[in-house]
Formats: structure tokens, sequence, C-alpha cells
């Protein structure tokens, strides 16, 4: 049966400091460290490599990772492209872009 579960960070967690245990300790190679914003060094989590196993989470000091159901994941890449679809339009109609 495959995990219901992926992992995922909380951009606005401020104590993350971008050390990198959780990308060290992932045997899947889920998370690659990234920058973004320019400047700071942060964890990216492939769900499709991701497991849901939850070794990341425990591993992070800044607890800035945690499990969450894969459906929630999809569902919360879908509203932000939503939302800079609707910016984007309204922009547009204002006559910004």
């Amino acid at each position: 049966m495959k995990n219901r579960f992926v992992a995922v960070y909380d951009k606005n967690n401020k104590d993350c400091d971008g050390c990198g245990a959780c990308a060290l300790q992932c045997e899947h190679e889920a998370i690659a460290m990234d920058y973004e914003p320019p400047g700071k060094l942060w964890p990216e989590i492939n769900p499709e490599k991701c497991i849901g196993c939850g070794v990341c989470v425990k591993k992070c000091f800044a607890h800035a990772l945690t499990l969450v159901l894969k459906g929630e994941v999809r569902a919360r890449i879908i509203w932000r492209y939503q939302r800079r679809k609707i910016v984007a339009n309204n922009q547009r109609r204002k006559g910004r872009c």
C-alpha cells in the first residue's frame, strides 16, 4: 500500500537555518536545498519522490517540516496557481501587465 503522506516545508518558519539535515537524512533524495528567496537556503521537497516516512521531520531541529496528506498538497498547489492567475487577470484589467 502506498503511503498517503508527504513532507511539507513551512516557509513561514523563521527558525529554519538551512542546515540541510533533512536533505542528508532522506534516503529517497526527495529533498534538495534551494536558494529562494535569494540568500536563504531552504528545503525543496519533491512530492513524487517523497514516500512520507517522516525521517526528515524527526531530524529537523527547527520543526519546519510536517507530514500532510498528499491530497492537501495538491489542493495547496492548485490554490496558489489560481490565486496567481486571479492577481494577473486583475492587473491586466487595470493596465499593469
